[in-house]
């Protein structure tokens, strides 16, 4: 474990939740914001997407999904970036996700960035999504209001009663 980093739970009961709310992974390809150590990653990756991008701000998180992702037969690449750096994003990320997991991060970055910053990452991240986001976080009023102007709709949100709620938002027609 890296010295003073927690996290609340386990993973399965990090996980619960993430396949209930309507998204297929199954031939996507996938942004993972935030893709801690890659464990979330890699149960999506059961499902068969297409390709597969983690994202993480801790440089050793990122090469310990590395080694966990040796062993999965998915087009998998990983990033160590502050995900709220424009420039970087723009070298980094592509333009054409399907499907953006943005899990428990959002509330981050409000916190250690600033509002601004954050909301302008999230609304990046709906640009270059072409179908879904699912969101894990507290503030689903603000974030429904940037998925709105974004032209994405709200599906029903996951509740879980330690951990905060899923939603997937998708893109509208």
């Amino acid at each position: 474990m890296i010295e003073g980093r927690t996290f609340l739970g386990t993973w399965p009961r990090r996980l619960s939740g993430l396949f209930d709310v309507g998204v297929s992974f199954a031939d996507q390809r996938i942004l993972d914001v935030g893709c801690n150590m890659g464990i979330v990653g890699y149960e999506v990756c059961k499902q068969g997407p297409a390709y597969y991008h983690g994202v993480e701000l801790l440089e050793t998180h990122c090469q310990i999904a590395r080694s966990i992702f040796t062993a999965v037969p998915v087009e998998s690449v990983f990033h160590d970036f502050d995900v709220t750096d424009a420039s970087v994003r723009n070298e980094v990320l592509s333009e054409d996700y399907d499907v953006v997991l943005y899990l428990a991060v959002h509330h981050h970055l409000v916190k250690k960035r600033g509002k601004a910053p954050a909301e302008e990452t999230a609304r990046d991240l709906f640009r270059r999504c072409r179908r879904s986001l699912i969101f894990r976080g507290d503030d689903f009023d603000a974030f429904a209001e940037l998925a709105d102007a974004a032209g994405f709709e709200q599906g029903p949100v996951i509740k879980d009663p330690l951990l905060h709620p899923f939603c997937a938002y998708t893109r509208r027609p």
